[in-house]
């Protein structure tokens, strides 16, 4: 069964939200480490940039952005490339070397709610 998703755009400049939820580590790592795997990903695949962009409805800056984990991607974002490279989620997030117990929260309050 394949998974479509619609997409959800933000207008205008970054949310508080969104600014709170990449200063967070365990997201920024998140972040790193997707990037990484869909570069791996697209390589593996002989696409571009462009190519992956067009196929996702995204311009190929956000697909850099992506990548370099400079953005923090939406799960819509996350669906398109699992369907556009025809592997399962868990294929593009993986969670494995992850221990969130490794992130305390010194005061929750400040912590990203997401």
């Amino acid at each position: 069964m394949r998974i479509r998703a619609v997409t959800l755009y933000s207008m205008g400049a970054e949310s508080k939200m969104e600014r709170m939820a990449h200063e967070d580590p365990l997201v920024q790592k998140l972040a790193r480490k997707l990037g990484e795997n869909v570069r791996a990903l697209r390589k593996s695949q002989n696409l571009t940039q462009e190519r992956l962009g067009y196929m996702i409805g995204t311009k190929h800056a956000r697909i850099s952005d992506i990548e370099r984990g400079l953005v923090v991607a939406r799960l819509s974002d996350i669906v398109k490339l699992a369907d556009a490279f025809n592997v399962r989620l868990e294929d593009i997030i993986d969670l494995s070397a992850f221990d969130p117990s490794d992130y305390q929260i010194a005061n929750p309050i400040d912590h990203a709610r997401l």
